[in-house]
Formats: C-alpha cells, sequence, structure tokens
C-alpha cells in the first residue's frame, strides 16, 4: 500500500468543471480517495479497462473500454439512472490516467467528459 498525493480534473462538454487535489492511497490495483464534497472515488485498473467507483451524493458505477461501449449507473437523489459508456481514450500509466468518454441514452449522447489523474508518492516508496 502507498501514500499518493493525487490531482483530478474533470471537463464535461468542454467546460472545465471539477479540479482539486487529494491525498490518495493505492493498493495493488487500485486507487481511493475522496473529494472535497466528501464522496468517495475507487479507480480499479484491470487488463484493458478501468472500473470507477463513486460512493456519495451522487453514485456512480463506471467500466471504461477504448473502444467499447459498457453499461453505467448512476444515483442521484434516490433515483438510479442506467446509462451506456462509450470510452473513447483510456490511457494509464505508473503515474497518470486519461479517460475520454461519453455518456448515452439510447442513441443520444448525454454528456462528453474528460477526465485526468495525476498522482505521485508521498511517502518515498515505489
Amino acid at each position: 500500500m502507498s501514500n499518493l498525493k493525487l490531482q483530478f480534473k474533470m471537463a464535461i462538454d468542454g467546460a472545465s468543471l471539477t479540479k482539486f487535489t487529494a491525498t490518495a492511497i493505492k493498493d495493488q490495483n487500485q486507487i481511493v480517495f475522496a473529494d472535497p464534497e466528501g464522496q468517495k472515488y475507487r479507480f480499479q485498473f484491470g487488463e484493458g479497462e478501468v472500473h470507477l467507483y463513486r460512493d456519495g451524493s451522487e453514485e456512480l458505477d463506471l467500466v471504461f473500454q477504448t473502444g467499447n461501449r459498457s453499461k453505467g449507473i448512476i444515483k442521484i437523489s434516490g433515483i438510479e439512472l442506467t446509462v451506456m459508456v462509450y470510452t473513447r481514450k483510456l490511457l494509464v500509466s505508473d503515474k497518470n490516467l486519461r479517460l475520454e468518454y461519453d455518456l448515452i441514452d439510447g442513441s443520444r449522447t448525454l454528456s462528453s467528459h474528460a477526465l485526468d489523474l495525476a498522482w505521485h508518492l508521498t511517502d518515498g516508496r515505489n
């Protein structure tokens, strides 16, 4: 397990909406952190995919696979929505993650997202 300093950036439909830094924990194939509003994020890295879970006032369960559509769940104010996630770009390295994806309802694109995570160790271990 490693302690990380993490920077989170999210743009939706080309507008920069969210940017913050956080302390994160990296444990094997996942990174866990909370945003300033207390929502907890868990990014789980697999072979050719990333799975995002977010708990809090807005819950997410999304899977990203480059060039593929996958089912995602969004829960807001007790309402659960099922959407399709189309991943345009998924780039993962040992120090960052870049996701570009669309949330789709039927044949209609609801929103286009660009998410960037960058992290580095804070405890001196690799």
